[in-house]
C-alpha cells in the first residue's frame, strides 16, 4: 500500500484557502470602492465645490457584510443625494444647445398631444465633463488586478501556515 506524507496537513489547508481568499477579496472590494469615489472626486468639476463635496461625504460611500458576502455602493445613494445632486447627471452627459426661435418639446397636454415650447433666448451646449464612467472604467482595471493580489495573498498566506 502506497502512503502520502502530509496528505492530511495538505487537505486541511486547502480547506481553509475558501476563507483566506474571501477575507482578502472583502480587502480587495472595500479598496476598490474607496479607490472609485477618490477617482470621482478627483474628475469631479469644481465650478461650485457641490459636487466634490457630495462625492467626499461619507454618504457617498456604503460597504454591506452580510451572509459571508461583501457588497459595495458608490455615488449618489440616498434620497437627499440623489436630490441634491440631480443636475450633475447633466454635467457627466453634456446637454444639448437652442438657439433662439427654436421649438422644443415642452411634454404632453391633457389629451396626450406632444406640447412644445418656443425657445426666447440662445441656450449654448455644454460639454460633457464626464467623473462617473471614467472611475468605473478604472475600477474595472483595478479588480481584475486587486482579485489576482487577493489569489496571491491567500496563497501565501495558506504556504506561511
Amino acid at each position: 500500500m502506497s502512503h502520502v506524507a502530509g496528505l492530511a496537513a495538505v487537505k486541511d489547508k486547502l480547506s481553509k484557502l475558501d476563507r483566506h481568499v474571501a477575507k482578502r477579496m472583502e480587502a480587495a472590494i472595500e479598496a476598490g470602492a474607496r479607490q472609485m469615489q477618490a477617482d470621482m472626486v478627483a474628475l469631479a468639476s469644481v465650478r461650485t465645490g457641490n459636487l466634490r463635496s457630495l462625492l467626499q461625504s461619507d454618504e457617498a460611500l456604503r460597504i454591506f457584510k452580510r451572509h459571508g458576502e461583501t457588497r459595495a455602493e458608490v455615488g449618489f445613494r440616498t434620497r437627499n443625494m440623489k436630490k441634491r445632486g440631480y443636475m450633475y447627471f447633466f454635467v457627466e452627459t453634456g446637454t444639448k444647445g437652442y438657439e433662439a426661435g427654436w421649438r422644443r418639446s415642452a411634454g404632453y397636454d391633457k389629451r396626450g398631444r406632444k406640447r412644445y415650447q418656443r425657445i426666447k433666448r440662445t441656450v449654448p451646449a455644454r460639454p460633457a465633463q464626464p467623473f462617473f464612467r471614467p472611475a468605473l472604467v478604472n475600477l474595472k482595471r483595478n479588480m481584475a488586478r486587486l482579485r489576482k493580489e487577493a489569489w496571491a495573498k491567500a496563497a501565501a498566506d495558506m504556504l506561511v501556515s
